[in-house]
């Protein structure tokens, strides 16, 4: 039985480490649309479908609070931005791009162990950080480049484990996927092993809202 959890915050554990191994200096300058020469680029893109969109209300991370007081630029995009991203061969390898090279570049270390107190969301200068430091990472590499923050969606889940996780989320019209530090590898939301339990809202990055239980709850059950 799935236990339904809301949680509130992220309690991302320092237990689950980081997938990396690609080693940020050995990366060639990236080129967009260039053909990447490892085994975790994919060029074929896999098949996904929506998440369910939420509908009610869901509490915002205090960490992603505090975020958002000293970085405005990343929570107030404006809302007439695009909600989806067109999804081809070259978005496709930037996306995978990005999140092998944060993988690579940030190394796993608790908030407590790290700051002394859990619920430190931020962007990393000194290479150490946990899931939602990564997850915000790669948002903001991502919009750097043009990417629309509104299809960049930060996202709360619950690992098999039964862990509070964040990753990020990319909304395409070919549906949507996961960047997640504890793997290379770009999925499709349905193929993480995550039961997803809020994520921000499409209409306003500031609102977080809850994932249908049932739908979530039955994907998750597959794996």
């Amino acid at each position: 039985e799935i236990v339904s959890r809301d949680w509130s915050s992220d309690v991302c554990s320092s237990d689950l480490s980081s997938a990396g191994g690609l080693g940020l200096a050995s990366h060639i300058p990236f080129v967009l649309g260039s053909l990447w020469p490892w085994s975790t680029i994919q060029d074929e893109i896999p098949v996904s479908d929506p998440m369910p969109a939420g509908a009610a209300a869901a509490s915002m991370p205090g960490g992603y609070i505090a975020f958002c007081l000293s970085n405005k630029e990343q929570c107030d995009e404006p809302l007439s931005r695009e909600k989806v991203i067109h999804l081809d061969i070259p978005v496709w390898q930037t996306i995978q791009k990005i999140n092998a090279d944060v993988n690579d570049a940030i190394r796993m270390l608790a908030d407590k162990k790290h700051y002394g107190r859990a619920e430190v969301w931020t962007i990393p200068t000194d290479g150490r950080g946990d899931c939602e430091d990564y997850a915000l990472t790669k948002q903001k590499k991502l919009m750097e480049m043009g990417f629309s923050v509104r299809a960049l969606r930060l996202a709360v889940v619950d690992t098999p484990q039964r862990e509070g996780h964040v990753v990020l989320t990319v909304v395409t019209d070919r549906g949507d996927y996961v960047l997640d530090n504890l793997t290379d590898r770009v999925k499709p939301w349905s193929a993480t092993p995550y039961r997803f339990v809020k994520r921000q809202s499409q209409e306003n990055q500031n609102v977080w809202v809850a994932i249908a239980p049932s739908d979530a709850a039955s994907r998750y059950a597959q794996h």
